[in-house]
């Protein structure tokens, strides 16, 4: 699936009950953010990870719960899932057993950095 289809499909499962583009727009950009931030942690950088725990928290208040998980699966690169697998672990939105990631080791370092915050 493709970026415009992702969005496409986001149009669908978005929560708001008055759809407003640039409040839709706002909310779709915390998806590229929280890449931006994994993509960063994957290069060993700096990342502020409460940053990127509350843009995946606000992703999950604005559209239904399963097309979240469907849609970061399908967002990030191969070498980002670890990363948002533990994540997402972390804040109780997969299961440890989950289909999407069921290939997919944790990171254990950033859960250690996870549960220290």
């Amino acid at each position: 699936m493709n970026i415009t289809n992702l969005n496409i499909e986001a149009r669908k499962h978005y929560k708001s009950k008055i759809f407003d583009e640039e409040e839709f727009q706002e909310d779709i950009q915390k998806a590229y953010l929280a890449k931006k931030f994994l993509i960063k942690l994957d290069a060993n950088k700096d990342v502020n990870i409460t940053l990127l725990r509350n843009h995946i928290i606000c992703l999950y208040n604005s559209f239904d719960e399963p097309f979240v998980t469907t849609y970061l699966y399908s967002f990030v690169d191969t070498n980002l899932k670890p990363y948002l697998k533990t994540i997402l672990l972390y804040l109780h939105k997969i299961k440890i057993d989950n289909k999407l990631f069921s290939d997919i080791t944790i990171s254990y370092d950033f859960d250690y950095l996870l549960r220290t915050i």
